[in-house]
């Protein structure tokens, strides 16, 4: 509650946010990015992230939040391979992807 609060409080505009698919058509990574910088990442199997996600959609959905949303998904097999096997962290950064993501699913 207290996301939706900040953004009810402080957001004026549009908030671009984008869930971004590090799973190469299997189990693995999911990240939220708002305004270009990420939120929160996870797996669905320890964090369920893909209801979390919908449900963070959902609170700036029913606060009026004038939000653009989209699924991207990385298409390079190097950083899918890094972020879900090897466990590093996705980008900090959206534009850190530049040319590696997709609005259509690969797979």
């Amino acid at each position: 509650m207290n996301h939706i609060k900040k953004f009810e409080s402080m957001r004026q505009g549009k908030i671009d946010i984008a869930k971004v698919d590090f799973s190469g058509g299997g189990d693995g990574v999911y990240a939220l990015y708002i305004d270009g910088k990420i939120h929160t990442y996870g797996d669905e199997y320890h964090n369920d992230i893909n209801a979390w996600i919908r449900g963070f959609i959902d609170g700036l959905e029913w606060i009026g939040a004038d939000i653009d949303y989209k699924t991207l998904y990385c298409k390079d097999n190097d950083i899918i391979y890094n972020i879900v096997d090897m466990a590093e962290e996705p980008p900090s950064q959206l534009s850190d992807l530049d040319g590696k993501l997709s609005e259509k699913s690969g797979w």
